[in-house]
């Protein structure tokens, strides 16, 4: 494959017009666009694949596999930050939270009041569905050996192991990783799963929130990750969801494309293929709406970047849209639920099962 400087400068990138899923020629669906996110240089286009039983979206040109780091030096995600974990953990909030994922999802809770208002705060599913993002939804009757892969400072892997897990996780920034081993004494590794070697068939559970949409090879490491689990283990992963309300209103401005870093983006049915591709068989995919406003807000900064005078629009955006943002999300809950269930929610959430 010929790996061509182009149009994004630097950045080495080769042409891409199939479908990485099933081979079918893409159409151009958004093109010369700018990284008004974290600055990466140059200019990128984005093609959805025209097969309708597929959709996905991907990257045009495609960067290169050896040069995917560039695209992360002035990344928020793996922040070192660690001091609101710390404060919720010695709040209220806190042991609320607790008590709720007690009720809903089976885990040891705190005693008196607060168990007894996360008993009645857990009746609504809204509110399950919430708190149940904060633990990738996993089942307190499951516990067992838990593979976070994109981990972070490990933030998630604290919240489990409280909760009973044996955690492990892997991150490819070496930063982040030192300080969840340094911080919380977590048993992270330093790079890709793909290169750190991991005892195959011993995960009962592995996580990937919002990092599937940055593989360079999603299919290969979906079949590493079914290797690494036991029989009947699971994955469940989060990702921008391609048919969300935020995707058809703001299109090209929509903070879920995050080009060139999402490389590939997915609906609701080529995830789904996409796992079944990898071996799992697949028992939930549906979509989140809690990530609504933040998306809402974040999108009207991108669209509206000029108001800003070169403000990062991930930080800018919580001046401006507070009411609309508001507004925007409770129209996507309504939208998702009876009568109209429609998936349309900013993030799609996968669980599949090992055979």
């Amino acid at each position: 494959m010929k790996v061509i400087p182009g149009k994004v400068n630097k950045i080495l990138s080769h042409k891409c017009p199939n479908c990485y899923l099933c081979g079918e020629k893409g159409k151009l669906v958004y093109e010369s666009l700018k990284d008004y996110l974290f600055g990466t240089p140059g200019y990128w286009s984005v093609r959805k694949c025209l097969n309708v039983d597929c959709g996905l979206f991907w990257n045009d040109p495609m960067p290169a596999a050896e040069e995917v780091s560039k695209l992360y030096e002035s990344y928020y995600t793996h922040s070192t930050n660690t001091e609101e974990t710390d404060e919720q953990i010695r709040g209220f909030r806190y042991q609320l939270k607790n008590s709720i994922l007690a009720s809903a999802y089976g885990y040891s809770s705190v005693k008196g009041m607060v168990s007894l208002a996360g008993s009645l705060l857990a009746k609504s599913q809204f509110i399950r569905d919430r708190v149940g993002r904060s633990i990738m939804w996993q089942d307190g009757a499951k516990i067992g050996r838990l593979l976070d892969f994109g981990c972070g400072n490990g933030e998630f892997l604290v919240v489990m192991r409280d909760l009973g897990w044996e955690v492990q996780g892997v991150e490819p920034d070496p930063n982040a990783a030192k300080v969840g081993r340094k911080r919380y004494g977590l048993d992270i590794e330093a790079g890709s799963i793909e290169t750190i070697k991991l005892p195959h068939g011993y995960f009962d559970v592995v996580t990937l929130s919002h990092v599937v949409e940055h593989l360079c090879d999603p299919l290969g490491t979906l079949e590493l990750i079914h290797r690494l689990l036991k029989k009947g283990g699971r994955i469940i992963l989060a990702t921008p969801n391609t048919e969300s309300l935020g995707h058809k209103l703001f299109k090209n401005d929509w903070r879920g494309l995050e080009t060139p870093r999402h490389l590939f983006l997915y609906s609701p049915k080529n995830i789904k293929n996409l796992l079944l591709k990898a071996g799992f068989d697949v028992e939930v995919v549906r979509t989140y709406h809690g990530s609504a406003a933040s998306i809402y807000a974040r999108s009207m900064a991108i669209r509206h970047r000029h108001r800003f005078m070169g403000e990062n629009p991930n930080d800018a955006h919580g001046k401006y849209y507070k009411i609309s943002s508001k507004i925007f999300f409770i129209a996507e809950y309504i939208l998702s639920v009876r009568p109209f269930q429609k998936e349309i929610g900013e993030e799609l959430i996968a669980l599949a099962v090992k055979k």
